[in-house]
C-alpha cells in the first residue's frame, strides 16, 4: 500500500502536530506501507535550516515541500503559498495515481483552502482520502483580531461541510467523533485514537538525580488557556508551606505572541522567581531528557472547546516517564482515567483544587509512584505508535 500524508504545518520537529505526524508516518511504515509526506506550507526556520532541500529524507521517511521551502513573512506571499502548494500536491497525486503508486491520502486538521484541490482530485480519481482530525480551533486563539475572522470561518467550513466528502475520519476525541456522526458519518467510517507516541524515546533517558528537592513540571505551549497561570498560583501557595519544591516550565508558543512575559509577571508579583525556571522552547528531541528531572507533572487545561476536542501529546510524554500527573477534568480525561489510579484529578479553572492535588502527591510518595506506573501502562496500551499504526492500516483497508 502507498499512502501520502498532506499537512499544512511545520515538519518534522518542534511542535505537537509535527510529533504526531512523525509518529503516524512511522507507525504506518511499520506495517510495510510506503509512506511519504507533502508539506502544504513552508517550514519553520529551525526545520528549514536542518532540511533545506526540496525533497528530504528522515529515517527512510520522504517528505517534500510543495510551495515555499521556508514559510514567508510577507502576507501576500503566504496567501500565494497557501494557494499554490495544494495545487502542486494535487498534480503529484495525479502523477502517482497514473503510475499506480498511490492508494490513500491522509489529510490533517486545517482549513478548507489547504485541502480543496486534494479532495477534488481524489474524488475524481477514486482515491481513498481520510482525515486525521485533532482539533476544534478555538475562536479566541484563531481570531484574536477582527481581520483574522476569515481563518476561523475557513476552519468551520472545512470541518462542517468539506469533511463530509471524505471516506473516513481518524479523530482524537469523542467530542470530534460526535461531531462527525452528526454530519452523517457511520461508525465504520470513524476511528478514535487519542494520540500516538513513541515511548522508546523516553526509556533511555538518564536516571533522575535523587535529591530532597521536589520538582513540579509543565511541558508544552506555555499558554494561559492551558492553565499555566493557575499552576503558578497554586505553586505560590504551596511554596509557603513546602520549602523543598521548585517549578520547571518548558516550552512556548510555536508561532504568534509569547505569553511567557505575562506568566513571568505573575511569578515576580508572587516573589517566587528563585523557585521557578522558564526553559523556553527546546528541540523536541531534547524534551525527554529535560523533563525527566521532574517528580510531578501538571496539565491544568481550562474549560474550553479546544480542551474538549483535544488530547494533548504532552500527557503521553508525562506517562512515558512513569511520573504522576495532576490533571483537570476536561475533555475525554474522565472517560479514560480514574482519580488516584492513573492520574490525580482536580477541578479546572481552580488553582486551590490544583494545589490540593499537588499536595497529595508531595505527601504520598508511594501512591505517587503507583499512579505514575499506572499511567505508563495506560499509555503503552493506548498510545503506542506501532499498535495505532496497525489500527489505522486496518481502518483504511475496510472503509
Amino acid at each position: 500500500m502507498n499512502i501520502l500524508i498532506s499537512i499544512p504545518c511545520s515538519f518534522p520537529y518542534n511542535s505537537s502536530p509535527a510529533n504526531l505526524i512523525r509518529n503516524l508516518a512511522n507507525g504506518l511504515s511499520n506495517q510495510n506501507i510506503n509512506v511519504s509526506i507533502h508539506l502544504l506550507k513552508g517550514n519553520s526556520p529551525e526545520n528549514y535550516r536542518r532540511f533545506p532541500d526540496r525533497i528530504n529524507v528522515l529515517n527512510n521517511l520522504m517528505f517534500q515541500y510543495c510551495g515555499f521551502k521556508k514559510r514567508p513573512k510577507n502576507y501576500l506571499l503566504k496567501i500565494f503559498d497557501d494557494i499554490c502548494a495544494p495545487i502542486i500536491s494535487s498534480v503529484e497525486i495525479l502523477k502517482r495515481k497514473t503510475e499506480k503508486k498511490l492508494d490513500c491520502v491522509i489529510i490533517y486538521t486545517g482549513y478548507f483552502y489547504n485541502y480543496l484541490p486534494l479532495i477534488i482530485i481524489c474524488k475524481i480519481l477514486k482515491i481513498k482520502i481520510i482525515k486525521y482530525s485533532v482539533d476544534w480551533y478555538d475562536k479566541r486563539i484563531i481570531a484574536k483580531k477582527v481581520w483574522l475572522l476569515p481563518k476561523w470561518h475557513a476552519f468551520q467550513f472545512q470541518i462542517k461541510y468539506l469533511d463530509r466528502l471524505l471516506n473516513g475520519i481518524v479523530s482524537i476525541s469523542r467530542y470530534l467523533n460526535d461531531h462527525y456522526k452528526k454530519i452523517g458519518y457511520e461508525d465504520k467510517a470513524l476511528l478514535l485514537i487519542p494520540n500516538m507516541l513513541d515511548l522508546s524515546k523516553f526509556e533511555n533517558v538518564n536516571p533522575k538525580k535523587k535529591t530532597e528537592i521536589i520538582r513540579i513540571g509543565y511541558s508544552g505551549a506555555a499558554l494561559i488557556l492551558n492553565g499555566v497561570d493557575l499552576l503558578i498560583e497554586a505553586f505560590t501557595e504551596l511554596s509557603k508551606k513546602y520549602k523543598n519544591i521548585e517549578l520547571l516550565i518548558v516550552g512556548d508558543v510555536a508561532k504568534g505572541k509569547s505569553e511567557i512575559p505575562q506568566l513571568k509577571l505573575i511569578v515576580y508579583k508572587n516573589q517566587i522567581e528563585d523557585k521557578v525556571t522558564f526553559a523556553g522552547r527546546v528541540h523536541s528531541e531534547q524534551i525527554p531528557e529535560i523533563i525527566s528531572s521532574c517528580d510531578i507533572f501538571v496539565l491544568a487545561r481550562k474549560k474550553s472547546q479546544f480542551a474538549e476536542a483535544g488530547f494533548p501529546t504532552k500527557l503521553g510524554e508525562y506517562f512515558a516517564l512513569k511520573t504522576p500527573v495532576v490533571l483537570t477534568t476536561v475533555g475525554d480525561f474522565p472517560f479514560y482515567f480514574k482519580d488516584r489510579q492513573e492520574v490525580i484529578f482536580v477541578e479546572p479553572d481552580n488553582y486551590k483544587s490544583l494545589g490540593k492535588g499537588l499536595e497529595y502527591l508531595i505527601n504520598n510518595p508511594n501512591d505517587a509512584k503507583i499512579i505514575g506506573e499506572n499511567g505508563y501502562r495506560w499509555a503503552k496500551e493506548n498510545l503506542d505508535f506501532k499498535n495505532n499504526g496497525k489500527k489505522i492500516y486496518d481502518f483504511i483497508n475496510h472503509i
